[in-house]
């Protein structure tokens, strides 16, 4: 890839991980909200740096979209247990 597909992935994946912690999105939606970042931002060659920080708003709001529209049975997310506790 190249370009700005370095921001862009990094961007979604923040805000998918941040919804996935918040109980806002399941773990297992993670790379689909990435998947559909990625194809709907496809890189671009970089001349600036303003050109980056844009790809990577551009890529935060998207993604933030994407995850408020997630179906409600992919935000589920179980409760966590401590490590090692019981069921």
């Amino acid at each position: 890839m190249g370009g700005t597909a370095g921001a862009v992935l990094n961007a979604a994946n923040e805000v998918a991980v941040e919804a996935f912690l918040s109980g806002g999105l399941a773990f297992t939606q993670i790379p689909h909200v990435l998947t559909r970042v990625l194809a709907r931002l496809p890189p671009q060659p970089v001349h600036s740096l303003e050109q980056v920080l844009g790809a990577d708003q551009a890529a935060r709001e998207l993604a933030r979209r994407i995850v408020e529209a997630a179906p409600i049975a992919a935000k589920a997310r179980p409760a966590a247990r401590p490590f090692g506790g019981a069921s």
